[in-house]
Order: structure tokens, then C-alpha cells, then sequence
């Protein structure tokens, strides 16, 4: 979140591109790495800093809806990442920055507290640690509870020959991948580079 130290985001390329895609919901979900000791020297700025990333959102013709997340509970001090930091300086920044600008807060800290087997490196979430943050941010954004399941490939589901279908790309191709009821052990897998409509016994 921070303007100096390491990486910031508004750096990186990805930054400008959200600005360009002018969103209708933005949600800036910063400031983990922003405990780091090698950043904790700019904490100072935080606010300052917090508030121009959500204020260059706020100004785009899209008007989006800004939604400000707690950072996710740290479970170890690693790399100088420090939950007691976070909790006693970060936190209360971005909810200062909500206040002062009618941002909607979305508290991913307490959401995530008590699941330290969800962060197997104590910071970065496996599956059911994303899961839990996106759970969260769904129910910031609609109000509603919703209850997800992690998809056996990326990209659009639906059904072909009445077995769960994904469509998606890799690597810049086309890819199709159906998944059988009740997979073999080992989980076989049939490649067909061509004429994947046909023969859908196969």
C-alpha cells in the first residue's frame, strides 16, 4: 500500500491497468508486506498514501464502489511480517482512511483469525484460506452469505455428455477438460488434441 519501499503497488504495471479497466468495484485488499521492518520506516505515510491509491479509484468516470480490506492474520513473524504490527499500526490506518472517505471496510483480519492450518507458511493461504477471504469479500460486496467450492480446472463450467465440462485457455490455447463421476485411482487422463466433440464414449 505504501508509496515507497519495497514494491510498492503503485509501481507495478498491474496498478495502471486496474486504473485503465475503470472498474465498478474496486476492492484493495494491502499492507501485509507493508510490516515488513525494511517498510515500517514509511508507516508514517500509510494514510497519505492509502487514501491517494483509493482516491485515484474513487475519480474514475466508472464511479466505482471502493471497499477497503483488513489485511489477513499473520501467524508468524516471517520475513519481519508481523501480525502485532499489522494489528497496532495497519488496521487502524485503513480504517481511518475509510472513515475520513466513506469507504466501505471489509475486516479479512478477523475473518481469517483461528485457522493458523490454513496458512501453511503462516502468511500465504492455501485453498481453504482463499476460500474463507473470498467468503468474506462476497459478503462485503452483496450482503449475502455464500458458500464456495474450489473447481476441479479454471475457467467456465458447465456440462457435456452429463459430466462436469471446464472451458478454458493455457498457454494461449483452447482447452476443454471433462471430469469423469468416479475417477480411477491415480486419476488417469485421456489427452485428445483434436475432434473433441466426437466419440464421447472415449
Amino acid at each position: 500500500m505504501l508509496s515507497n519501499g519495497d514494491l510498492p503497488y503503485v509501481s507495478e504495471n498491474a496498478y495502471l491497468q486496474a486504473l485503465k479497466f475503470e472498474p465498478d468495484i474496486v476492492v484493495i485488499k494491502l499492507g501485509t508486506n507493508d510490516s515488513k521492518p525494511k517498510n515500517r520506516i514509511y508507516l508514517d505515510e500509510f494514510i497519505e498514501d492509502a487514501t491517494a491509491m483509493a482516491d485515484a479509484f474513487a475519480a474514475l468516470s466508472s464511479d466505482p464502489r471502493i471497499l477497503l480490506c483488513l489485511p489477513a492474520t499473520v501467524y508468524n513473524v516471517k520475513d519481519g511480517i508481523s501480525d502485532s504490527v499489522i494489528t497496532a499500526r495497519i488496521i487502524p490506518a485503513i480504517r481511518e482512511v475509510g472513515s475520513r472517505k466513506g469507504f466501505e471496510v471489509i475486516d479479512v483480519h478477523s475473518a481469517t483469525a483461528g485457522m493458523p492450518g490454513n496458512f501453511p507458511d503462516k502468511i500465504q493461504p492455501k485453498a481453504a484460506g482463499s476460500r474463507a477471504i473470498a467468503k468474506t469479500v462476497y459478503n462485503g460486496i452483496t450482503g449475502e452469505d455464500i458458500d464456495f467450492t474450489a473447481q476441479a480446472f479454471p475457467g467456465v463450467k458447465s456440462r457435456g455428455n452429463g459430466y462436469d465440462k471446464y472451458d478454458f485457455t493455457y498457454n494461449g490455447r483452447s482447452a476443454v477438460a471433462v471430469v469423469p463421476h468416479d475417477p480411477l485411482p491415480g486419476n488417469p487422463w485421456i489427452w485428445r488434441p483434436a475432434f473433441f466433440g466426437e466419440f464421447p464414449s472415449v
